[in-house]
């Protein structure tokens, strides 16, 4: 199994794209062999691609497609899941992440972004989405406008959210 991390925000607007920038820079200091995935996009008004695959892929000459780097638009994947269930969504979801990981040595696996239309439904997918692939997460937080006290206390129960969803929290950023 090729090693990977998942980043996952805790709200809308955290700056997540940043801990993802930098850890796929870190992992090119290893290894050439880098990938980045998102299980679930959300699509723009515009069919514009997502920026943050675009921004990475471009910033560091990933050698892997558009199409390689997420298996799902939010639309899709809620269409999915009113079908067949979570099984369905996850199966494509794993097979698009291990298509990815057959050609990388590390992945950074970016979770979703709170701005579409399954608020409810991202937090537990993304935990979900973790543990299946094995992926130990890396939780973003948001500070601004928060006093202290309120951005660790968020921070506090996402990550015991993760975990009780069984998944590896291995680190926070604020």
């Amino acid at each position: 199994m090729t090693p990977s991390i998942y980043v996952s925000a805790v709200a809308p607007g955290t700056g997540k794209v940043v801990v993802s920038l930098g850890l796929v820079e870190l992992g090119l200091r290893e290894t050439s062999r880098v990938g980045f995935f998102r299980p679930v996009i959300v699509e723009s008004s515009d069919n514009a691609p997502d920026e943050d695959i675009e921004l990475i892929r471009e910033s560091f000459g990933l050698n892997q497609s558009y199409e390689a780097s997420y298996a799902w638009s939010m639309s899709h994947l809620l269409l999915e899941l009113g079908g067949r269930g979570i099984d369905g969504g996850m199966e494509k979801i794993v097979e698009d992440y291990k298509n990815l990981e057959a050609s990388c040595d590390f992945i950074v696996i970016e979770g979703t972004d709170y701005l579409g239309q399954a608020l409810a439904l991202e937090f537990d997918l993304n935990a979900l989405i973790s543990r299946t692939i094995s992926a130990p997460v890396v939780l973003v937080g948001k500070g601004k406008d928060l006093s202290p006290e309120e951005a660790v206390n968020g921070l506090r129960v996402a990550v015991d959210g993760f975990r009780a969803k069984l998944s590896q929290v291995i680190g926070v950023m604020l």
